[in-house]
C-alpha cells in the first residue's frame, strides 16, 4: 500500500528500566541534558505510567495499545501473538520503511527479521574486533557476578571505547539507519537501548559526574515492610539487598546514573544525525522507558513483579515542534496503551479497531484539559502464586532445583516467582490487589513513596470499596472476548506483514 506523503516519519527511542526521575528536568539528580532539550521542545508527559513492571508485557502493551489481559502476555516468557495488531504492522501496511536496532522483547525473532527492512537485535557482535570481544567478556563476567552474588554489586566502570559497548553499537546502527532512510517514503526508525538495565556497566568518564558521597539516598524505614505483601521482604532477601551498606547503595546509584547519562549522550548524537536530514522537520520523536528501577526505594534494587510507582511511572516525551506546542503536562494521567493511538492519529492513520488505548492528541493540542481519571497495571498470569514466604525458603528450593532440574532450574537466584497482581491508580489513590487476596492502598498525594499501606484501616473502607469496583469495571470492559475467527480477521487485515503463527506463550 502506498503511503500518503503527509504521513510523518517516526524516530522511536526507548530505554530499559529508566525511572521517571532519571531525567534532570524531572527534578532528579541524574544529568540528562539532551533529553531535557527534547522535553523543553516537545510534550513532557509527567503523569505517564507503564502497564507492567517488567520488559515484555510492558512493550506488548506499549506497541499494541492493548492491556495485558487482552493481548495475553503478562510475564517475560511470552511474545506478542500473531493475532494482535501493533504499531509496526500498521506502519508497514501503510507503506513505511521500518528499521529496529536493539533489544526486542516484543515479537518472535522470525517476525522481526522477516518484516523490518533493517533489524539488529543488539547490533552486530563484531566479536572479531579485540575491543568488542573484550567488552562482551566484561558483560559476561558482570552477569555471572550478578547471578552468583547480590543484585546490587555486579556493576563496574570501564575504559572501553563507546563504539564497542552495547549501547554504543545500537546508537551507531541507529545513525546508519537514519542516514539510509528513504527520501521518497515515510520511515520509522526504532532505537531500543538495553541500558540502564543489567549488566550495569558504564564508561569511567561519567564517574566524576556522580560523587558517591553526594548522591541522595531515598528515605526508607524497614518497618514499612510490615504492612506490605510478604513478597517484598522475600524479594529483598533474595536480592541480598538487606546486606548492602551505604557505600554499596551509593555505588549502585552512581553506576545507574552514569548509564542514564551515557544513553542521554548517545541520544543527543542520534538526534543530531536526524537533524542533518532534509525531512527532519516532518519527523516525530517519541522517547519512553518500558519500566523503572527501584533504586533502593522499599529497600530494593532493579525491578520485580510488583506494581509500585518506582517501576510504573516512566519518562515519556513526544517531540514534533511542527505540529505540537512545547508543554509540560504535569498531573493528567496517561498510560502506555495510549501511545499507539496517539502516534497514529498524529500520523493521520486510523488505529486498529482492537486498540484499547485513547489518543492523547486532543490533550496535546489543547482541545481538552482531561484525559483519564485512572490508570491500570498488571503482571503475572491468573494461575501464578508464589509459594515462598521467606527468602531462605525460596533459596533452598532454588538450590534444590539446580540439582534436580525442577521448575526453578532456569531461573536466577533472585527471581522469586510472582503472584497474579493488578492495580488501579487515580491522582489521589493507589489500590493493589494480589491473587492471594492481599490488598494494599496508598494515598499517593500524601505518601508518594507508597510507604504506608492503608488497606486494613477501617476509615478507608469506602475508598477501597470504590477502587475495587473501578478495578472490576476495568477488567469487565476491557476483557478480550474475540473468537478465533476474529483473531484470524486481524491477521488477514495486515497482509503486508509476515506472521509467525506460533503461540505467544
Amino acid at each position: 500500500m502506498a503511503a500518503s506523503p503527509e504521513h510523518p516519519n517516526l524516530l522511536f527511542i526507548m530505554t530499559d528500566q529508566q525511572r521517571f526521575d532519571a531525567l534532570s528536568c524531572h527534578g532528579g539528580w541524574i544529568q540528562t541534558p539532551h533529553l531535557d532539550r527534547l522535553a523543553a521542545e516537545g510534550v513532557d508527559l509527567r503523569g505517564h505510567f507503564a502497564q507492567a513492571p517488567v520488559c515484555v508485557p510492558s512493550r506488548c502493551s506499549l506497541f499494541s495499545g492493548r492491556y495485558g489481559h487482552g493481548h495475553g502476555v503478562l510475564e517475560n516468557d511470552g511474545r506478542l501473538g500473531a493475532h494482535e495488531a501493533h504499531l509496526f504492522k500498521v506502519l508497514r501496511q501503510q507503506g513505511y520503511h521500518l528499521t529496529y536496532s536493539g533489544k526486542n522483547h516484543l515479537l518472535p525473532e522470525s517476525e522481526m527479521i522477516a518484516n523490518f527492512d533493517g533489524y539488529d537485535s543488539h547490533g552486530p557482535e563484531r566479536a572479531e574486533e579485540p575491543n568488542r570481544a573484550a567488552y562482551l567478556a566484561l558483560e559476561r563476567r558482570s552477569m555471572k557476578k550478578l547471578f552468583s552474588g547480590n543484585s546490587h554489586d555486579s556493576g563496574e566502570y570501564h575504559d572501553f571505547p563507546d563504539e564497542v559497548t552495547g549501547s554504543g553499537v545500537i546508537a551507531a546502527e541507529t545513525k546508519r539507519h537514519l542516514r539510509a532512510a528513504p527520501a521518497d517514503q515515510p520511515w520509522c526508525v526504532v532505537t531500543s537501548f538495553s541500558d540502564p538495565h543489567v549488566p550495569h556497566l558504564a564508561p569511567r568518564r561519567f564517574e566524576s559526574l556522580y560523587s558517591q558521597e553526594a548522591i541522595p539516598l531515598p528515605e526508607w524505614d524497614e518497618s514499612e515492610l510490615n504492612s506490605k505483601h510478604p513478597r517484598v521482604r522475600v524479594k529483598r532477601g533474595a536480592q541480598g539487598s538487606a546486606t548492602a551498606d551505604e557505600a554499596d547503595r551509593r555505588r549502585y546509584l552512581s553506576i545507574y546514573g552514569s548509564m542514564c547519562s551515557f544513553v542521554d549522550e548517545l541520544i543527543g548524537g542520534i538526534v543530531a544525525t536526524l537533524r542533518e536530514r532534509p525531512d527532519a522537520a516532518r519527523t516525530m520523536i517519541v522517547f519512553v522507558s518500558d519500566h523503572g528501577d527501584f533504586c533502593w526505594h522499599h529497600g530494593l534494587v532493579k525491578k520485580d513483579l510488583l506494581l509500585y510507582d518506582d517501576l510504573l511511572h516512566v519518562p515519556t516525551l513526544i517531540h514534533w515542534p511542527e505540529q505540537l506546542q512545547p508543554q509540560v503536562i504535569r498531573q493528567t494521567l496517561s498510560e502506555h496503551v495510549d501511545i499507539l493511538p496517539t502516534i497514529l492519529e498524529l500520523a493521520g492513520i486510523v488505529p486498529p479497531p482492537v486498540c484499547q488505548g485513547r489518543s492523547l492528541v486532543p490533550l496535546l493540542r489543547g482541545e481538552t484539559a482531561s484525559h483519564r481519571d485512572e490508570i491500570h497495571a498488571e503482571v503475572c498470569y491468573p494461575e501464578m502464586r508464589s509459594a515462598y514466604r521467606s527468602a531462605q525458603e525460596f533459596r533452598a528450593a532454588w538450590e534444590a532445583d539446580q540439582l534436580s532440574g525442577g521448575p526453578l532450574a532456569n531461573s536466577a537466584p533472585f527471581n522469586v516467582p510472582g503472584d497474579h497482581t493488578k492495580c488501579v491508580r487515580t491522582t489521589r489513590w493507589k489500590y493493589i490487589w494480589f491473587g492471594d487476596g492481599f490488598e494494599e492502598l496508598y494515598d499517593v498525594q500524601e505518601d508518594p513513596d507508597e510507604a504506608h499501606n492503608l488497606a486494613a484501616e477501617p476509615e478507608f473502607t469506602a475508598v477501597i470499596n470504590d477502587l475495587r469496583k473501578r478495578l472490576a469495571d476495568w477488567l469487565r470492559v476491557t476483557a478480550d472476548d474475540r473468537s478465533e475467527s476474529d483473531r484470524q480477521e486481524v491477521i488477514n487485515a495486515y497482509d503486508q506483514w509476515d506472521h509467525d503463527l506460533a503461540d505467544s506463550r
